[in-house]
């Protein structure tokens, strides 16, 4: 990592908050006349990538396409700058955590997500998908992006229950001066979807496949591809299996097992046609089975799981989550369960099994029992 000055133009760099492979990413604080302050995260190239024109034609790309995104549910962009030898982007600070690391932590503490969180979050990020694929520049003339790195790490969510899409760092857009070789694979493997792992040409139906993953992993807890490998995750990518979330939670309405399928289909054209037509078909499923579901939900589980980071958001070092507190005794007996109750990691499936085989076979046993005495006294 780069030894960064202290301050790049008006801002005051505080801490490293993330690293990718070409850029890191800065927690910073845009200091202007009248004591006016924000936090902003600050994305700069890495020391390595100094001095490469490809890859800072890369970052650019990526500040000129997101900047014409006006979305609640993507990340904004507020200025692409640079200073000496330093070129950065100014984006929007979220606080709260990602979508992987919500995920991460209901598993380590025995919680699953609940089903209607699930369906929201990927509602909301359906259509911040949407909205980049449907926009123009000035002249209104269609970007045709597509983000090609949909992942739950790059699905942001605030304190304040807010869904977000970001990084477009690999985005494909007409703007994009850098370009890709065809037959190579732009992406992280394990939200591949078929022809990007083919290295084929995409659209914004590629987008919904990866969408779909990351909805199913919420729900199950469970990675979608099941190879380790670099190379055997493409080669299992070019051929997806077909979902099956009931199997591994089979509260989930068979709706949504529906959904799923059709996001995951192996030819694009059997999908949903666009990201938006997968929010609808998600808003439905929740106001059919979760008419009482409300937005805030989300913030008062984010609040739950991460009151201490909650806490510093605030600016307190006594975090209180009576708010959470509420929210859990809330929840209607079904979810409650589905919260509650230690997820497959903790309590193994065999064991259930084994309690429930056994009661079978004794109520068997009984009647077959019961039978023979009758016959008997025949």
């Amino acid at each position: 990592m780069k030894q960064l000055p202290s301050t790049l133009g008006p801002y005051r760099l505080a801490r490293l908050v993330g690293s990718g492979g070409m850029a890191d990413v800065y927690l910073a604080t845009h200091e202007t006349i009248g004591g006016f302050q924000r936090l902003v995260c600050i994305k700069c190239l890495r020391e390595d990538y100094l001095g490469d024109a490809e890859v800072e034609q890369a970052l650019v790309d990526e500040a000129r396409v997101t900047s014409y995104i006006d979305h609640p549910n993507v990340t904004q962009i507020y200025e692409l700058g640079r200073v000496g030898e330093d070129t950065f982007i100014v984006m929007e600070f979220v606080a709260g955590t990602n979508a992987a690391e919500l995920l991460k932590t209901c598993l380590e503490k025995g919680y699953n997500l609940p089903v209607d969180v699930v369906l929201y979050i990927g509602a909301e990020a359906a259509r911040g998908l949407h909205a980049a694929h449907r926009e123009t520049n000035l002249k209104g003339e269609p970007l045709n992006l597509i983000h090609r790195d949909i992942s739950p790490q790059n699905i942001l969510i605030s304190f304040s229950g807010a869904v977000k899409i970001s990084d477009f760092g690999i985005a494909k857009s007409r703007l994009r001066h850098a370009t890709t070789t065809v037959g190579i694979v732009k992406g992280k493997y394990r939200y591949l979807s078929p022809e990007q792992a083919r290295g084929e040409p995409l659209d914004a139906r590629s987008d919904v496949f990866a969408l779909g993953i990351v909805i199913f992993e919420l729900l199950t807890g469970s990675p979608f591809f099941q190879a380790e490998e670099p190379e055997a995750l493409v080669r299992e990518a070019q051929y997806p299996r077909t979902p099956r979330v009931h199997r591994s939670r089979a509260s989930v309405p068979k709706e949504v097992n529906e959904i799923l399928q059709r996001c995951l289909k192996r030819k694009a054209d059997r999908r949903f046609a666009s990201a938006q037509i997968l929010a609808d078909a998600l808003d439905e499923v929740l106001r059919l089975y979760y008419p009482c579901f409300d937005p805030s939900r989300l913030a008062e589980i984010m609040r739950f799981f991460f009151a201490e980071h909650w806490a510093l958001v605030l600016e307190s070092h006594e975090p209180s989550s009576s708010e959470s507190s509420r929210y859990i005794d809330a929840l209607s007996s079904r979810e409650m369960a589905l919260l509650g109750r230690p997820t497959a990691r903790s309590r193994p499936r065999s064991t259930r099994a084994a309690l429930i085989g056994s009661g079978v076979c004794m109520l068997a046993a009984v009647l077959l029992w019961g039978v023979w005495k009758i016959l008997r006294e025949r």
